[in-house]
């Protein structure tokens, strides 16, 4: 077989496979889509002519590529967003860093698009700045950001159908850390890493179930009486504790005296050393008859002390 019969042979079989694709009902392309990483799906489009513009609905668009050039990142993110059609409902990306005008073009049309699940990771903190245009997406009930800082509009009334943050070595600006949990009335899941506060820290959330801390502050008040899970580690060279109210109450009694349905505690010594400050009470105004799980972790050495109550 010469050359031009074998690329005929070729182009015949491109044709039937493209006939075959062509032929897949429109219910099938999409579950097939949807499956692919977004660079995948994009891809399909020289399939057929029926998968020219599929890729252009799927509801999550994950960018996972780390890209030292933020230039060669900004135009594919661009294109995307204007040709997407239909809900957007999780928009992910990673980066080195965020620049502040390009992330607010993004964050606009995404509000319009009824964003439930962004999830921001930047490299390492380089000065990234997320706008408070992030907060014009009302319809969020899944919010993930590292490295940055965060501007909080002043008129901020609140996510309120936000169930889920975690945030990694990130900065408020505009809002206390308090002001935001508190104004995200179904928020279940709390995760902060790498945060300071000099005072007290309160945390006045009625239907958490989880929180995650690592960080530092001088008190911790808990006001989270759904809270099951609690897991607090204080940095060496961070944490400055002090009994609360000038001693008038404990640190114990302060932190753990409402979580009534506590169900797994994790803490290391330095945290012990916080709740075992003067003055200590002679019992808790609750017993912990859920209580399943005890986690210490000491000078390295963690040890799992399990209990049934």
């Amino acid at each position: 077989m010469d050359g031009h019969q074998q690329q005929k042979r070729r182009m015949a079989d491109f044709e039937l496979n493209s006939d075959i694709l062509s032929s897949l009902p429109s219910e099938i392309i999409e579950k097939i889509i949807v499956k692919l990483p977004l660079k995948e799906a994009i891809r399909t489009s020289i399939l057929s002519s029926k998968w020219r513009s599929s890729w252009a609905s799927i509801p999550d668009l994950v960018f996972d590529q780390n890209i030292p050039d933020q230039s060669k990142l900004i135009e594919p993110v661009d294109k995307v967003l204007q040709v997407h059609q239909g809900p957007i409902l999780k928009f992910e990306i990673e980066c080195v860093r965020a620049c502040k005008v390009v992330f607010d073009r993004w964050l606009l049309i995404l509000s319009q698009k009824g964003l439930k699940d962004l999830r921001l990771n930047f490299d390492t903190y380089k000065g990234s700045m997320v706008p408070s245009s992030l907060f014009s997406c009302d319809k969020l009930e899944k919010l993930l950001i590292t490295s940055c800082t965060i501007y909080v509009p002043q008129c901020f009334q609140g996510l309120k159908l936000l169930r889920n943050v975690d945030l990694w070595y990130c900065k408020l600006k505009g809002i206390t850390i308090e002001k935001f949990v508190s104004s995200c009335p179904l928020l279940e899941s709390l995760i902060l890493f790498g945060f300071v506060k000099s005072g007290c820290l309160t945390i006045h959330a009625p239907n958490l179930k989880r929180l995650k801390f690592q960080g530092g502050f001088a008190n911790l008040s808990l006001e989270t009486p759904k809270l099951i899970s609690v897991s607090i580690f204080l940095n060496g060279g961070y944490w400055n504790f002090r009994p609360v109210n000038d001693g008038c109450k404990s640190n114990l009694l302060y932190t753990l005296g409402q979580l009534s349905n506590i169900e797994e505690l994790m803490m290391e010594s330095n945290f012990c050393e916080y709740l075992a400050s003067d003055p200590i009470p002679e019992k808790l105004p609750v017993i912990f008859h859920q209580l399943k799980k005890i986690y210490i972790k000491d000078e390295g050495i963690s040890k799992a002390v399990e209990a049934a109550f």
